[in-house]
This record gives structure tokens, sequence and C-alpha cells, in this order.
């Protein structure tokens, strides 16, 4: 899922099934290419659990984008949230609040309001396992994690940057 987002306003994601690393890297690159402007340098970040370790490892070497590589299973870098996860998910809520604009897309609204939080034995703010989310949805919310990833507060972001999500 590479999920291309412009300031304020998220472009339609680019779904992709049975791609391994290196042609995943030539899609992100071509969306890049697509949606960049002249002389801009694209923030590209990367969910590397599993092949996006691949696809982070290719881009890192490439020019034309900047890539981030993202666990979201470590330790988020907010006190208030248990894991990097749950600090994008809620970085997603604010960038909606702020006037984050989506496309029409059934799945993606169905996935935004699927998740519930909780807060963990040290207070802070947990997402629902994706797990339980899956179970619920019959089906993963990967268009919602890919939204997340590339609006999440991770670092300060260009005006393109570009997600892609196993």
């Amino acid at each position: 899922m590479i999920f291309p987002v412009r300031g304020k306003k998220a472009l339609s994601p680019i779904v992709l099934h049975s791609l391994d690393a290196v042609q995943v890297t030539g899609k992100v690159l071509e969306v890049a290419r697509q949606f960049g402007n002249s002389g801009e340098l694209p923030l590209v970040r990367v969910d590397v659990i599993g092949v996006g370790a691949g696809v982070a490892d290719f881009l890192r070497y490439n020019n034309q984008v900047e890539c981030v590589a993202v666990n979201v299973a470590t330790a988020a870098t907010i006190g208030e949230y248990s894991l990097l996860r749950d600090q994008l998910w809620f970085g997603l809520q604010k960038w909606l609040k702020d006037g984050g604009a989506i496309p029409s897309d059934p799945n993606l609204e169905a996935e935004l309001v699927a998740p519930t939080y909780a807060f963990d034995l040290r207070g802070r703010v947990k997402v629902e396992p994706k797990e339980k989310i899956k179970e619920r949805l019959r089906r993963s919310p990967d268009r919602a994690d890919a939204l997340a990833l590339a609006v999440g507060p991770l670092l300060p972001g260009g005006e393109l940057r570009i997600s892609w999500l196993r």
C-alpha cells in the first residue's frame, strides 16, 4: 500500500499485491515522480517490519527521495503513548482535526472509525491491537495504517509525503 499525501490532502492509496522489494521500490519512486514538484525531495516513510526493510534499504541509496525507516512496534517518542503505532494513530487523528482531507474511499473511512483505545498500566494511550480490528472488519486496516504512517508526527514532513506499508 502506497499512500501519497500532499500537505493537508491525502491522495488515493495505491494498492499493491505480490511484489518483491525491488518492484515496490520502483513503484514508490514512480509515485514520487508522478506527484512530486520540480526540485522537491519527497519524504518516504517505510514500515520496515517484514518486506519493508528491503524497500527502505533500496530507497536509502536513491537520491530522488528522503527515506525514513519506521518500526511501529518500537516505543513511542512521546511519553503519553505506549508504542509508535499508537502515537501515529493519534497523530492521524490530529491531522484530520486540523483540516486533513481524505479521498472518498469507503474502506478507508471504515478503517478510520474502527479502532478503540485504552490505557496501559502506566497511563499511556494504547490503540486497540490490529488483530482485533481485523476480526471486526474482516480485513486488515492497511489503508488507515498507511495514512497514519504518512501523516504521523515522526519528522517534519515535506509537502509531499509517501508511505509504504506491506
